[in-house]
């Protein structure tokens, strides 16, 4: 990227720069779209277009479409993309397989627009952007929401555009860039509303970093733009549902998150309130209010629409929120950090059949048609779990979420005091207001997150890139020559270490076959001439026979014991995974223990777990539950026992797997020394390809 001093003949003031593409960038980008587009191929191979519990309402808009009967009731969705499924998904021979080819399309895009604006924060190096660029495309999470009838890929897109759009105007201030900015962030709003703010967020970056005149300007044009896009929705939305708005389900989003504070014993809107106060006995967590679940109880209650439910709960929400704004402010600041949880608990529900069969088999009861297109390409035997499951394994590394998002903090501190201050003020200002409008109207959902999880790659490569070089520069007295070499090296070896920490996860995970699993237990009872039907059993789950833990103990007092025994290798690490879904936070008291034995028989210890937990994150149909542990070093069989207890509730466990974690040290004490050679081979490749597309920094 070239950058030169003045515009048009004109020179720019001091610190102000304008970016142009050479030819080193469009290799990068090219690399970048390639390494991008690979795991995305996987995805398209081995699993359907996966449908949500959010996909319906979409879905059911875009029928509308298709029948001629318009857009219909919008009152929990906007319009851009249903709109987006009528086009993508209106061939009925594709089924939903084009509309995730394309919401992969605009992932590979949308690191590449990463990369361009990385560009521009770390001018003039590119090795960082680059860097940056590969980190975004080969993240695994985005990939995953990108196989789903969901609108994030699309929101994530539009927004990374209008950002580049942004920039764009800030070096060069045409009307044409800044009315372009405006209509992107219009397209947000009308995907998820709350990118509407990011218009009035963007636009006090401009005032606070650039002269009145041109922030008038952009004002002006942006403006103009996001409200010719936005205004005719917002004034059909007044003539259908009787609101100036986007949506009208705000009143369903708060009380979900305010309910600690809403006085339930108050007349006005009692039935709302008593029929809202017996829906929160079974709640999960404090958060976990799922108020569409009592919308059937409430319209039954009070005879009303939907809209007037929603305007009635938006009252009481604000009511609570007006009594106590304090402790709620402080009560939603606090849940901040779980947007930062592993975002693949959300989604590990759709790597296995035995938990996304059955919520293929549930939406299937709501809309036939959406589920039947969801299978056209691949059918039921065509769905390949297990490379899924093993790719999504080796690409789940967050690079920003845990202690890690120090260094997304780290860098928008560093990246404000540089010279491309701008560039960290939209980026950072975007970060933070999605964050903070997500926890103040909803539940932190780790999904909410990935849609600005490219924005946090961002800085936490300018994180660790400018603190890099200060401290280096405080080793040389003359450091610029040898800084700029060793930075190429640092940069070269990043690479060569992900390539071979991604091939090597890859290989890695060849031997970590299952140990124990749901069948398991059924074969242990059969052989011991157990009652099968006490705990496992064989279930109709997604249109075939299934084994399940399935506990429905309603007598106190009651246990039901379950065992299963496997063979192991002493001296490993080893990982027990399971999805459970439960009526209450007790989950009926489900506990399991693993005991260690030696080959004479010799008890070597144990370990305990339990599925009892607040549900903290309503996104999966599931609830995951991950558990590891190390197995003694003479430690040759283990025997699983999973309990549960009487008056504690349901519990249907579909899925449960013990098997070996997988790391370096697993290969030399599995002894297996081809897969050594396999990773020694990988290292090889990895050198040649990185030879072949060595980029050169340019100043």
């Amino acid at each position: 990227m070239k950058t030169a001093r003045g515009n048009h003949g004109s020179k720019l003031p001091q610190g102000e720069v304008k970016h142009c593409l050479d030819r080193a960038d469009w290799l990068a980008m090219a690399v970048i779209a390639a390494v991008a587009a690979a795991p995305r191929l996987l995805l398209l191979v081995s699993l359907p277009p996966l449908v949500h519990p959010d996909s319906d309402s979409y879905f059911a808009i875009a029928e509308s479409l298709w029948a001629g009967e318009g857009f219909g009731d919008l009152s929990r969705r906007t319009p851009l993309y249903p709109l987006f499924l009528w086009a993508t998904a209106r061939f009925p021979q594709a089924g939903l397989w084009l509309t995730v080819a394309v919401q992969h399309l605009l992932g590979v895009v949308t690191a590449v627009l990463l990369y361009v604006m990385a560009r521009r924060l770390f001018s003039p190096r590119r090795l960082p952007a680059m860097l940056c660029g590969l980190a975004v495309g080969l993240t695994i999470y985005p990939a995953m929401l990108e196989q789903t009838v969901l609108s994030e890929p699309l929101y994530t897109f539009l927004i990374a555009a209008a950002g580049c759009s942004l920039l764009s105007w800030h070096d060069e201030q045409r009307w044409q860039t800044a009315a372009m900015t405006g209509g992107l962030l219009a397209m947000s709003a009308m995907t998820r509303p709350i990118g509407a703010g990011g218009f009035i967020v963007w636009t006090a970056m401009v005032f606070l970093f650039k002269g009145r005149k041109d922030a008038v300007r952009f004002t002006l044009f942006a403006g103009a733009a996001f409200a010719a896009l936005l205004l005719p929705l917002l004034i059909r939305n007044t003539q259908v549902m009787g609101r100036f708005g986007l949506g009208q389900s705000v009143g369903r989003n708060l009380i979900t998150v305010t309910d600690r504070f809403v006085d339930f014993d108050k007349s006005e809107y009692a039935g709302i309130r008593a029929a809202y106060r017996e829906q929160m006995k079974d709640k999960r967590g404090p958060d976990a209010v799922v108020v569409y679940a009592a919308m059937p109880r409430l319209r039954r209650e009070t005879g009303w629409s939907d809209e007037r439910i929603d305007e009635a709960l938006a009252e009481i929400a604000w009511e609570g929120i007006r009594a106590h704004p304090a402790e709620f402010l402080w009560s939603r600041l606090r849940r901040w950090p779980l947007l930062y949880r592993d975002s693949g608990t959300s989604q590990h529900y759709a790597l296995h059949g035995e938990t996304y069969w059955p919520l293929v088999e549930l939406q299937g009861q709501i809309n036939p048609e959406m589920v039947s297109r969801s299978l056209t390409v691949t059918g039921r035997d065509g769905v390949r779990f297990e490379l899924a499951e093993r790719m999504h394994r080796m690409l789940a590394m967050d690079l920003t979420g845990g202690w890690m998002v120090v260094l997304v903090l780290l860098g928008m501190v560093l990246a404000l005091r540089s010279e491309t201050r701008m560039v960290a003020a939209v980026c950072g200002g975007l970060l933070i207001y999605h964050g903070l409008g997500t926890i103040l109207m909803q539940p932190p959902n780790a999904r909410y997150r990935v849609a600005t999880l490219p924005w946090e790659i961002l800085f936490a490569v300018a994180g660790i890139w400018i603190s890099g070089q200060y401290l280096l520069s405080k080793v040389k007295r003359n450091p610029l020559e040898w800084l700029e070499s060793m930075t190429k090296r640092a940069i070269a070896a990043s690479v060569v270490a992900a390539l071979i920490l991604i091939g090597g996860r890859w290989l890695l995970e060849l031997p970590a076959k299952t140990v124990v699993n749901t069948e398991s237990f059924a074969t242990s009872q059969r052989e011991a001439g157990e009652d099968q039907d006490a705990i496992v059993q064989d279930l109709a789950v997604g249109g075939s026979r299934q084994t399940v833990f399935y506990w429905d103990g309603e007598e106190q007092g009651s246990e039901g014991i379950a065992r299963a025994e496997a063979e192991i290798q002493g001296g490993m690490p080893y990982i027990l995974e399971a999805a459970i879904s439960c009526q209450q936070a007790a989950c009926g008291g489900a506990s399991g223990e693993i005991q260690f034995t030696s080959a004479g028989g010799k008890s070597l210890g144990s370990t305990r777990f339990s599925f009892s937990s607040e549900r903290t994150d309503n996104d999966a149909f599931w609830d995951p539950v991950v558990h590891r542990f190390q197995v003694p070093a003479g430690a040759r069989q283990l025997v699983t026992e999973i309990r549960f207890q009487g008056g504690l509730g349901n519990a249907v466990i579909p899925l449960l797997e013990i098997r070996p974690s997988p790391g370096v040290l697993n290969v030399w004490r599995l002894g297996n020394y081809g897969k050594i050679a396999a990773s020694i081979l990988w290292l090889g490749i990895a050198g040649i390809v990185l030879a072949l597309l060595r980029i050169r920094s340019r100043e």
